[in-house]
């Protein structure tokens, strides 16, 4: 890597930091309560009466399809403030490590964990999800959970987990994507505006993941459409951006970012929802194996 493309890396992690930390407070007065610490879009079912409860299923999916047991290491990738670290940790007893590079996240993270009484079977460190430093064939489930978006490129993140998974180990990435390539100039603009506000470098389609995860060496990988499952929160997030984006629109002029984070938060979340409309939103749950064999 060149000394220009490491400076351009540092400067999209210092904007990725910056997005988090000024859109924490935001996060933990709507997003999240104590119980879920997720800021994800959760599985809807028939039973589902909230978005609180949509979190925890998507949690528990991430335990349901890679069988996660106690004794097993378990990494999140870009945990957040830690709550499906936490989660999977009350459930299975298994030993969870959830990574984020905000200093802020990581923080919060250890303090819930301390108050949930799993301190011990979490561990919460500052590291980059594409260069962990974690010995190799470490982890038996690597997941990321509205996280991996943030890599750029996604080679770089699939090539360290494929690392760290222990031969026959399990990959889980749940993400938002598109459809399709955009192709008119609305597409366009949403596609620019939403990774803008969220401070991503790219949004790319699911099927393009889906070859990413195959050309990294993983194999039994399985792509499952969860648009319809996610789409009661896309609407909810959608009705709210458009009741309160002129009064955050307003508060942004006041130049600091927690100031300016809400707006930007509501552009991103109107964005999912014009993306929705027109067919271009895309949500999936990709699973992938590490073979159990390595060739070579």
């Amino acid at each position: 890597m060149t000394s220009d493309n490491i400076k351009n890396m540092t400067s999209y992690s210092e904007e990725i930091i910056n997005y988090y930390s000024s859109s924490q407070w935001l996060y933990g007065l709507l997003c999240y309560t104590k119980d879920t610490l997720g800021m994800h879009f959760g599985f809807w079912n028939q039973n589902t009466k909230n978005r609180q409860k949509a979190i925890l299923n998507e949690n528990q999916a991430i335990i349901d399809i890679t069988k996660i047991k106690k004794g097993q290491k378990i990494l999140d990738a870009g945990c957040g403030v830690g709550g499906t670290a936490i989660y999977i940790a009350e459930k299975t007893h298994a030993k969870v490590w959830g990574i984020s590079i905000d200093p802020n996240q990581i923080r919060l993270a250890k303090k819930y964990a301390w108050q949930r009484g799993v301190a011990s079977l979490t561990d919460f460190r500052i590291k980059d999800f594409t260069k962990t430093n974690f010995k190799n064939n470490f982890f038996d489930v690597v997941y990321g959970i509205e996280s991996i978006c943030h890599a750029y490129p996604k080679s770089a993140f699939l090539k360290e987990a494929y690392r760290i998974l222990k031969p026959g180990g399990k990959l889980i990435i749940a993400d938002g994507y598109t459809s399709r390539k955009p192709k008119t100039p609305l597409e366009k603009d949403i596609v620019k505006k939403f990774t803008h506000a969220f401070a991503l470098k790219e949004l790319i389609p699911s099927q393009e993941m889906t070859k990413a995860i195959r050309e990294a060496g993983f194999i039994n990988i399985k792509a499952f459409d969860k648009a319809e499952s996610v789409a009661p929160t896309v609407k909810i997030f959608y009705d709210k951006a458009r009741i309160f984006a002129l009064p955050a629109k307003l508060v942004s002029i006041i130049p600091f970012p927690i100031f300016q984070a809400p707006f930007r938060n509501i552009v991103a979340l109107k964005m999912a929802g014009e993306a929705s409309k027109t067919g271009l939103w895309a949500y999936f749950l990709h699973s992938a194996d590490k073979p159990k064999i390595i060739k070579g």
